[in-house]
């Protein structure tokens, strides 16, 4: 094989335009590039390009042999191209040579397209050229603007639908306040009408202690005025008509506070304790009707986490229908009596509440279902309102809980209430926070 080069540069001054040699070799290798090549003089000057070139310029090669290089470039390229060249002979300095950036190229018929341009410097005997590599990026340039576009779009809609959801957030909280405020307003009724149906119950209660005060007052007097009153028998009597007279007012605070319903924040409590408020709380009627309760399961403490005034306001309600449920059926049930029954396992408590009075079924003879009883506004009580289960099914749900009507269970009714043990992680923050909505289900 021989050592001769492929291409030999023609000896000084054999042409003007100092063109390079086209060898066989190098045309074939120019012309099967895939990317434009345009090689340039030191003076800006054309003196060669291969077919993907012109391809891409649309020129014929004669149309743009010998002349400058701006003629392939919009305004603001051409303008500085010159200066560019001068100064890179002078300095040294390249701003393209070697590196390589996306600039933007004029075709034949006036239209610019985006091409990368990479710049090599050749020097050779004949002087120094510069080799141009062209890519067209046009289609990659599209595809870059649609997805520009694509995301402006998503950007725009995702702050549009931001937007949305921040109007419909506010109209929830609303709507929710307004509803609490609702459900508050409603549960406070109903606290009353269950104290003015306690009326008799907490005049009896009360009478005892002040029956009591006056005995002693009238005593005091009677000894007073016959001169009998000792100074050690005053003390005792002053100091147990203290004791009756702070039982009158722990009698009135009891009373007092289930009105107002104050919600306390959540915190541990003990069931049982609760369960012994709510019947010492209901211990007159149960005396004045004759019923007996058994609280069945409560050794020892039995904590929730929990709303424990809530909690005591569904007891007194279970508890209240029981008593009406008992003195409905009358004559026909001699032994008149209430079990609470407490169920425990290491993750909930069960509550259940069972009375042998009427029953649902006996109630209402059309009643399929008995737990349609926790829809509002309905009752079986001539005078009731029908939204004491419903709030207090609303309540419990709202403890993370669940209340149903044991169906299976002829003799009477059976409430059951299943309780968690510990607030679930993933319960709403408004319920950790006390805040609890109890709007019953409509």
């Amino acid at each position: 094989m021989s050592d001769a080069p492929l291409y030999k540069s023609p000896p000084l001054g054999t042409s003007s335009a100092l063109r390079i040699e086209k060898s066989t070799f190098l045309n074939t290798l120019l012309n099967t590039m895939v990317d434009g090549v345009i090689v340039i003089n030191d003076r800006g000057v054309i003196q060669s390009l291969n077919k993907a070139a012109e391809k891409l310029f649309r020129y014929e090669e004669h149309e743009v042999i010998n002349k400058n290089i701006k003629m392939l470039m919009p305004h603001k390229y051409a303008a500085v191209h010159d200066s560019n060249i001068s100064n890179y002979l002078a300095t040294s300095e390249a701003k393209i040579i070697g590196i390589g950036r996306e600039v933007q190229a004029l075709r034949k018929d006036g239209t610019v397209f985006p091409m990368d341009l990479s710049v090599s410097e050749l020097p050779v005997r004949e002087g120094l050229f510069f080799a141009g590599i062209i890519r067209d990026i046009s289609d990659r340039k599209k595809v870059e603007m649609e997805l520009h576009e694509t995301l402006q779009t998503l950007e725009e809609r995702v702050e549009e639908r931001t937007l949305e959801l921040k109007k419909e957030l506010r109209v929830r909280l609303s709507a929710e306040k307004f509803a609490l405020e609702r459900q508050t307003e409603l549960a406070h009724v109903l606290r009353v009408n269950t104290l003015w149906e306690l009326g008799t119950t907490f005049a009896h209660e009360l009478n005892q202690p002040l029956t009591v005060i006056m005995t002693y007052l009238q005593g005091l007097m009677t000894k007073n005025d016959l001169e009998f009153l000792e100074k050690k028998e005053l003390a005792t009597d002053l100091e147990r008509i203290l004791k009756h007279a702070q039982l009158a007012s722990k009698i009135v605070n009891r009373f007092r506070e289930y009105v107002k319903g104050k919600t306390s924040d959540w915190a541990p409590f003990d069931i049982i304790n609760t369960i012994n408020e709510t019947l010492n709380l209901l211990s007159q009627e149960l005396i004045k009707v004759g019923i007996k309760v058994d609280v069945v399961g409560s050794d020892g403490q039995l904590n929730l986490m929990g709303d424990t005034v809530q909690i005591q306001q569904v007891l007194v309600n279970l508890i209240k229908n029981s008593i009406d449920a008992l003195e409905e059926k009358g004559d026909l049930n001699p032994n008149k009596d209430i079990a609470i029954a407490l169920n425990q396992t290491a993750t909930t408590i069960q509550i259940s509440v069972i009375d042998n009075g009427i029953g649902f079924s006996e109630c209402d003879g059309d009643f399929d279902n008995a737990n349609f009883a926790f829809k509002a506004f309905y009752t079986t009580k001539r005078t009731g309102l029908g939204m004491g289960l419903a709030i207090s099914q609303s309540i419990i749900e709202a403890h993370a809980g669940k209340i149903w009507m044991d169906e299976e269970f002829k003799n009477g009714a059976k409430v059951n209430i299943l309780l968690p043990r510990n607030l679930p992680a993933n319960s709403d923050k408004t319920q950790r926070d006390g805040n609890v909505s109890t709007f019953p289900k409509l």
